[in-house]
């Protein structure tokens, strides 16, 4: 079954539920980890009950230091899901790796067995970024499509190098002090 979304409500809509249905992993290749998206409420606390259900998150995302003050969002629940989602991070809770350059291609698996395939964009930050058409598909119970895109993963992650925080963004742990 394939479900399509050209818009950020229905990506919502469709990532929650890929991330509540995960059981054992979530694999995701994505510019910035899109605060709009990932921070979101509906899509965080299904984040936050799979982190804590013991479901491995693995992230890969287009450079070293995403600058953190460029995508933190200016409304106050998804910056305080932000702030709590790179918490997670700094702690070692999911894992965040990077690749020098944007991949060719944004894609999430979900244990093996789903993948939210995006086409290709460009990467916006939060001051910039407009209500864009992101075109995307779900591919839902296609594990010869997850295992292609898990290869492309598995790829990725070998030119990948850990996440580092920015020296001059904002400071996480003070952030995530003063929020929790």
């Amino acid at each position: 079954m394939e479900l399509l979304n050209s818009n950020t409500e229905l990506a919502i809509k469709h990532i929650a539920k890929l991330i509540n249905a995960a059981s054992s992993s979530i694999k995701i290749v994505s510019g910035t980890l899109s605060p709009k998206i990932y921070c979101d409420p509906r899509v965080f606390e299904f984040l936050r009950e799979a982190k804590e259900r013991g479901v491995k998150i693995e992230i890969i995302i287009s450079s070293e230091s995403v600058p953190l003050d460029r995508i933190k969002p200016n409304d106050e629940k998804l910056a305080k899901n932000f702030f709590e989602l790179w918490g997670w991070v700094k702690k070692g809770e999911i894992k965040v790796s990077a690749v020098p350059k944007n991949p060719q291609s944004h894609f999430m698996i979900i244990d093996n067995l789903h993948v939210r395939m995006e086409d290709k964009h460009k990467i916006t930050f939060i001051k910039t970024a407009r209500e864009t058409k992101r075109h995307a598909t779900t591919s839902l119970l296609n594990p010869k499509l997850a295992n292609k895109f898990d290869s492309k993963f598995s790829k990725l992650k070998k030119k990948a190098v850990p996440y580092s925080f920015p020296q001059k963004s904002f400071s996480v742990e003070q952030s995530v002090s003063n929020d929790g």
